[in-house]
């Protein structure tokens, strides 16, 4: 069990943040919708990535509330959840990966 510190309250929550975001294909699921809402297949197109692969780091996100689904029929889109959430991938696409738009 982990006592949260005094000084800063929040720590516990903000390392399950970045555990959730410590996984490269999680990373890139994020990076993706940065640019907009898009399907789970469309996700796994793009990334080369099987349909469950990306179904399971999809749950972790949903999870930890760094991303939103919506269905539509048979699809569901999703999208980042917030824009907190969004400014720190913003900060980790400048930092990691300047020559994408």
């Amino acid at each position: 069990m982990t006592i949260p510190s005094p000084l800063m309250p929040g720590s516990a929550d903000a390392a399950a943040l970045m555990r959730a975001m410590g996984h490269a294909g999680r990373l890139e699921i994020l990076c993706l919708l940065q640019q907009g809402e898009l399907a789970m297949s469309e996700i796994a197109r793009r990334l080369a990535l099987r349909g469950p692969a990306v179904s399971q780091q999809l749950a972790v996100l949903r999870g930890e509330r760094l991303v939103i689904g919506r269905r539509q029929g048979k699809n569901v889109f999703y999208s980042i959840a917030d824009d907190a959430t969004r400014a720190i991938i913003e900060v980790l696409r400048q930092r990691f990966c300047p020559r994408l738009p």
